[in-house]
């Protein structure tokens, strides 16, 4: 069942995945867009729809080096009783077609070239027998044959590209077919990346003694940049109330969107959730029920996300794929900012029974024609290393007892991580 939040309500607590989705996504704004040339734009999305403002060929042409003419000339052409058409003229790539041909005759093409008025069939050089004056044809041709429609490829009016969409190659081209040179897209969201524990190390202190170094800034920040965002290292922060809401408060400042790392659970020491409410965010989310990754507080200040996620490694990326990842899309302003799910059949059985949701790394094995899931060894909640190669994240529902390979479920797709 959906859910749909509205601010007067009280925090939801230990919600779904898709009620979690439901709460935020509706508070979430696409960045604005600004213009840039096509070059710049590549990779970019797309901000309101673009319309053909020609056909695209704009004229019906010739695929190949050979003679139109009007078919109904060649209807009766045998090999017993060949036609022979006087030729009028030669029409070179990006020569204009020129006046209507009459009947009886016929023009010869370079390809490419335009298939003058009055003719509706070309035949290729190969087929014909010709002199500088005549073409002599050997077999009937059908009104259209080997002819390039004028709009083949794109008809004015059509929408070459919409909203939200992305300004890849194939739309690049057919922009630039256009005579267009600027577009319209979103303007890149910059996403600020906080992490906290006083447990992390300095970039260049050795680690010992509790210390350890921080990864999630660096993973979490990949993942943004792959979805085409700017990042902006807020910082990495021992645990301290005050100083972990003054870093949020500078990032919000900074940013679009924040992500923090560590400090969410129910320790002595876990201060994130509460920094972030002293620093005016909203909290909308706490917890989510689904292993890896639940332990999260997810809020919002004034139009700006901010995911407070687990400090376990692989518990923040996996929650950063099914909770942050289609928020940051639709602030990106992508049309399809939902993670696809799509049924997959286990390679391998899961041992383990599932209290909770859980949420399974994995690779999909398309060599026997179906879509399975190969789940990576390792998938505990600080194993970085099941991610590596991960582009399925298997959803096996609550109270699910151990499952035999063979078994159906449903699997996100997320790109090859």
């Amino acid at each position: 069942m959906s859910y749909c939040f509205h601010k007067e309500d009280k925090v939801r607590e230990l919600v779904t995945i898709d009620e979690a989705l439901d709460i935020l996504l509706p508070l979430i704004t696409p960045a604005a867009g600004e213009s840039l040339s096509l070059q710049e734009a590549q990779g970019r999305i797309a901000c309101g729809d673009v319309q053909a403002r020609m056909s695209i060929p704009p004229f019906a042409r010739s695929p190949y080096d050979g003679y139109a003419f009007a078919a109904r000339d060649a209807q009766d052409a045998s090999d017993e009783a060949p036609v022979t058409l006087r030729v009028t003229r030669e029409i070179a790539a990006g020569s204009p077609a020129g006046d209507m041909i009459g009947p009886g005759e016929a023009v010869k093409l370079m390809t490419g070239a335009p298939v003058p008025p009055g003719a509706d069939t070309v035949v290729k050089f190969e087929s014909t027998e010709f002199t500088v004056d005549t073409v002599t044809v050997f077999e009937p041709s059908a009104s259209g044959r080997d002819v390039i429609p004028a709009g083949e490829d794109v008809c004015a009016g059509d929408i070459i590209v919409r909203s939200g969409e992305v300004i890849g190659p194939a739309v690049c081209g057919m922009l630039a077919a256009q005579g267009l040179e600027r577009v319209t897209v979103h303007i890149r969201p910059i996403i600020g990346i906080l992490s906290t524990g006083s447990e992390l190390a300095g970039g260049k202190d050795q680690i010992g003694d509790g210390k350890i170094h921080d990864s999630n800034r660096y993973s979490l920040g990949a993942a943004c940049r792959a979805l085409g965002m700017e990042v902006r290292f807020i910082g990495a922060l021992s645990d301290s109330k005050e100083g972990i809401a003054q870093a949020i408060r500078q990032g919000l400042a900074q940013c679009d969107a924040l992500i923090t790392t560590g400090g969410v659970s129910v320790g002595d020491y876990d201060y994130t959730a509460s920094a972030a409410e002293s620093a005016g965010v909203e909290t909308l989310v706490r917890n989510v029920n689904m292993k890896p990754g639940g332990t999260c507080a997810i809020g919002i200040k004034g139009d700006k996300p901010v995911f407070c996620l687990s400090g376990n490694p692989a518990s923040s990326l996996i929650a950063f794929y099914v909770l942050a990842q289609p928020c940051l899309r639709k602030l990106a302003g992508y049309q399809a900012y939902r993670n696809l799910m799509i049924p997959v059949t286990l390679m391998k059985p899961i041992k383990k029974p599932s209290a909770k949701p859980r949420l399974i790394r994995g690779s999909l094995d398309l060599t026997l024609g179906t879509a399975r899931l190969l789940p990576h060894e390792g998938q505990g909640n600080g194993v970085l290393r099941s991610m590596k190669g991960c582009n399925l994240i298997g959803f096996i529902p609550e109270g699910s007892p151990p499952l035999p390979a063979g078994e159906r479920i449903m699997a996100w797709l997320v790109d090859s991580l």
